[in-house]
């Protein structure tokens, strides 16, 4: 049987401002040692990935000044697979 791929059902805070670095904790299932946090776009990484506990992980987002304005799109993959994505907006610096 192959085992379950992680799952997201939220990320809090949901946003964050450009120029600023914002901890976040995501909260699912499988979350797993090694697992890795990703981000879509540029100018946002993520860093202090932590898996807190078996649903959740907590991370750093952060926005560099270039980063456009929007949503954009997180998610996790661990050994077993990626998980679906939950929204993470950047809003501009005021």
């Amino acid at each position: 049987a192959r085992e379950a791929e992680p799952a997201l059902s939220s990320i809090v805070p949901k946003a964050g401002r450009r120029g600023a670095a914002k901890d976040v904790t995501l909260t699912g299932t499988l979350c797993i040692a090694g697992a890795k946090v990703g981000i879509s776009g540029t100018g946002v990484t993520v860093t202090n990935v932590r898996v807190a506990s078996g649903t959740q992980i907590t991370a750093t987002v952060n926005v560099s000044t270039a980063a456009a304005r929007g949503v954009l799109q997180v998610s996790v993959t661990t050994t077993v697979g990626k998980s679906n994505t939950v929204s993470f907006t950047v809003r501009g610096r005021h």
